[in-house]
């Protein structure tokens, strides 16, 4: 799922728990005069989803808007990789939001040593190296991490 402009996304969220709109719509701070961007539509929605009751369904149609806008890469990836991703232990919800992710959003909520494993296994391509914390001077060889001479 590819939505690139905020209000797709917050389409697309609402589309799967209406009842966020009602939130989205209530004192938002981050709505300034009817503008605002993808990244506050994450920084909204992490609490309420927190909080939500959800279902499974709910989850696994979560974890699709997750996996796209991560693949979708730009501002998109950002977007969903630091204000929802990043913040997903804090509320408690890594548990449950990530056996349904895909390889590059584990990525994110893995440790460094973790993220060079699954980066090997998973043969993700590196976007951007420094921020998963793997020196330029490596490289991924069928699985396994070799240095580059």
């Amino acid at each position: 799922m590819n939505l690139q402009s905020s209000r797709e996304v917050l389409a697309a969220i609402v589309a799967i728990f209406p009842e966020f709109e009602a939130e989205w719509e209530e004192d938002n701070p981050y709505r300034v005069g009817g503008k605002f961007s993808a990244h506050s539509v994450y920084m909204k929605f992490l609490p309420f989803l927190a909080s939500a009751k959800r279902t499974d369904k709910q989850m696994k149609r979560v974890a699709q808007l997750i996996n796209g806008a991560v693949l979708a890469g730009g501002d998109s990836e950002n977007a969903v990789t630091t204000c929802f991703l990043e913040h997903l232990r804090q509320v408690g919800l890594t548990s449950t939001l990530k056996p349904l992710l895909g390889c590059r959003p584990k990525i994110v909520l893995e440790s460094d040593a973790v993220r060079r494993h699954i980066v090997s296994c998973c043969q993700v391509p590196l976007r951007p190296r420094a921020a998963l914390g793997i020196p330029a001077s490596w490289r991924i060889n069928r699985g396994a991490k070799t240095k580059e001479k």
